[in-house]
């Protein structure tokens, strides 16, 4: 009776505004709730600046919709799920000129909670599915561009069946150093296919992008 007040509960508040919500769309709302009726949002810093960020509604994050927990792409691709995210408050980590052309990139760490009615669920939430997301997210201010992502989670939990709840995912932790690199390490849950290899990422001001380090082995010289 417990798991099975647990899959009404985790179906509960988003079933309120599914009423309006049509097949083949995500509904987004901000962290204050209103609605997000573009593929952008923004943040404002410095009081007047204005960032136009894109949702984290990418190809990894659809994958998830309708997928088995454990598996990276949908197991049946009706395409008619009516989805919910909800957004909270997006964090300015830290700014730091890593591009040194004079004005501080934005680290950002954004976070998403979606839930997810299939067109076949149950009566008691049967097939609901819960998906969370977060990641850091590195932004040039000057440019209004983003120049690197890494999805920090990814968490997949569905109702089997009235007393029957899988979930699959993974979470890690990203540390910012002083030149802008990312850190990441203490990587817990499973390892999918679009799981990131923990380690050092490094700006490249070639290529403008973010490369892993590569661990260099000694090399011991023997004298004969």
């Amino acid at each position: 009776m417990r798991k099975l007040l647990n899959v009404i509960i985790m179906l509960l508040i988003p079933l309120a505004g599914f009423g309006q919500c049509d097949s083949n769309i995500i509904l987004f709302v901000d962290s204050l709730g209103n609605t997000v009726d573009s593929n952008h949002t923004r943040i404002i810093y410095n009081e007047n600046d204005t960032l136009q960020l894109d949702q984290l509604n990418d190809i990894d994050f659809k994958n998830q919709i309708g997928a088995f927990p454990g598996e990276s792409k949908p197991t049946y691709t009706s395409g008619k799920h009516c989805v919910s995210c909800e957004e909270i408050s997006i964090k300015i980590i830290d700014s730091i000129d890593i591009n040194h052309d004079g004005v501080k990139e934005l680290f950002l760490l954004r976070q998403w909670y979606c839930s997810v009615i299939p067109p076949d669920m149950g009566p008691y939430g049967e097939k609901g599915q819960q998906l969370q997301c977060c990641k850091y997210e590195v932004w040039d201010v000057k440019s209004n561009k983003k120049i690197y992502e890494v999805k920090n989670m990814l968490f997949n939990q569905m109702a089997i069946t009235t007393n029957v709840i899988k979930s699959s995912g993974y979470k890690f932790a990203v540390n910012i150093n002083k030149f802008g690199s990312l850190i990441l390490s203490n990587l817990k849950g499973d390892i999918i296919d679009i799981t990131p290899e923990m380690g050092t990422y490094i700006f490249n001001a070639a290529t403008n992008y973010y490369t892993k380090e590569e661990t260099r082995s000694k090399v011991i010289k023997m004298k004969f």
